[in-house]
């Protein structure tokens, strides 16, 4: 009995010891309630014009006939401050959001044998910078409601499509990982990247102006569909950030989206007045939108606040749209097959503060 006493005593010691030991780094969701979070998005894009076909009224053109090129450049800027107001399993169940600055950049260098050569600056802007929404969790529906805040006054249609999703909480390992670990995510989880907060209602000035619409315009998150492929990720470890302990996680990407953009596209050109003298009506029959990206990335998770620090991607772009419409003209009618395949970089740069 001695002999085992004596072996007891020190696996008791050594449970002892581990019980007041922080087990590992793994990164996990765990904001305090009260927590303030400012986060910083930063959407790069350059993508050109590879190839274009046109049929109308079954006559086929393409990119070299029409002499067409186009190349397009574009800064999308999101910054918001983010108050985690109360706490639930793995989600916030009450979320205060403001929008401190909602803007776009967008160069646009086109030429084509009818109007030659033609560059065009367009400015973005959204009427819910400087508003103030607040997100509940509704367990009974299992999504979040959104409202203005109380000391906000908005349109209420600048809530349609909000979303409270920008933490990436849903890049985190499912449980306990050390260096060198790998795990898959699922695909989704992107479009909080590529699209955060959902619609945010960035509308260039100017395109407002020249083609005098009154309609929405698509956002990023309704030109997305469902991402598929994959997404995966990596524990490299844990270091410091500016005296921040965070865990470091690489990112391998491979997905791809489809979209059909017949309706909305149906509710955009009703929405859009010609210019004086045109007569031009236009029947869309069918839009179908892809995207894909190729490249990589690296999150940087707050350890000790349980949220986001950082996130980098960086990749190859690629987009294809192909369109069917019916134009009348007066007494001319045409029918147009219009399809487009496109390519280049984007990068997305996520702080926070």
């Amino acid at each position: 009995m001695k002999h085992n006493r004596n072996l007891l005593l020190p696996a008791l010691a050594a449970l002892t010891f581990l019980a007041f030991t922080p087990q590992g780094d793994a990164p996990g969701y765990h904001p305090e309630e009260g927590t303030v979070l400012k986060k910083r998005i930063e959407n790069a894009s350059e993508i050109s014009l590879d190839d274009m076909t046109m049929v109308m009224n079954g006559q086929e053109m393409d990119a070299d006939m029409l002499g067409m090129e186009m190349t397009t450049t574009t800064k999308q800027v999101i910054a918001i401050t983010d108050t985690y107001l109360a706490m639930g399993e793995g989600r916030p169940t009450k979320l205060k959001r403001t929008f401190d600055e909602l803007s776009s950049a967008t160069e646009v260098a086109m030429s084509n044998q009818m109007t030659g050569d033609v560059d065009q600056d367009l400015t973005g802007s959204s009427e819910l910078e400087g508003l103030t929404v607040v997100f509940t969790w509704d367990d009974d529906e299992e999504a979040y409601t959104v409202e203005f805040a109380e000391d906000s006054d908005g349109d209420e249609e600048l809530l349609d499509d909000l979303k409270e999703g920008m933490d990436l909480r849903g890049m985190l390992p499912p449980g306990d990982v050390s260096e060198g670990d790998t795990w898959d995510i699922e695909p989704s989880a992107l479009l909080e990247a590529f699209a955060p907060c959902g619609s945010v209602k960035i509308r260039p000035a100017e395109l407002d102006e020249m083609m005098s619409m009154n309609a929405p315009q698509p956002s990023p998150d309704q030109m997305l569909g469902e991402f598929e492929g994959d997404l995966t990720a990596e524990f490299e470890g844990v270091r410091e950030e500016d005296g921040v302990r965070v865990a470091v996680i690489n990112l391998l990407i491979d997905v791809s989206s489809a979209k059909d953009m017949t309706e909305f596209m149906e509710e955009m050109m009703g929405g859009m007045e010609m210019p004086e003298g045109m007569d031009i009506e236009m029947d869309i029959e069918s839009m179908d939108m892809e995207f894909g990206f190729e490249g990589k990335g690296l999150l940087l998770w707050n350890l000790e606040a349980g949220v986001l620090y950082s996130l980098t991607l960086t990749g190859e772009v690629s987009q294809a749209m192909d369109t069917a419409m019916n134009m009348s003209m007066g007494e001319m009618e045409q029918s147009v097959e219009q399809s487009m395949s496109l390519s280049g970089t984007q990068s997305v740069t996520i702080t926070t503060d």
